[in-house]
């Protein structure tokens, strides 16, 4: 029970992540749900990057196989 109220109560630990992704996360770690950012401000905020990556998992030389 104490671990519980320690999760609760207390304050993540910092994200050391820079730039926008790490500001993020910092967002989207918000203890409030009404504080994190939708799926769709995610999705905005990631930009073009989320398709990209997913091209470069499928090409990942660049040329289809």
């Amino acid at each position: 029970m104490d671990q519980r109220r320690a999760i609760v109560a207390t304050f993540h630990r910092r994200v050391d992540v820079p730039g926008t992704l790490g500001e993020l996360i910092a967002q989207m770690m918000h203890r409030d749900p009404a504080d994190r950012p939708t799926s769709a401000e995610v999705r905005a905020a990631l930009g073009g990057s989320l398709q990209r990556s997913a091209d470069v998992r499928l090409h990942p030389r660049g040329g289809r196989r």
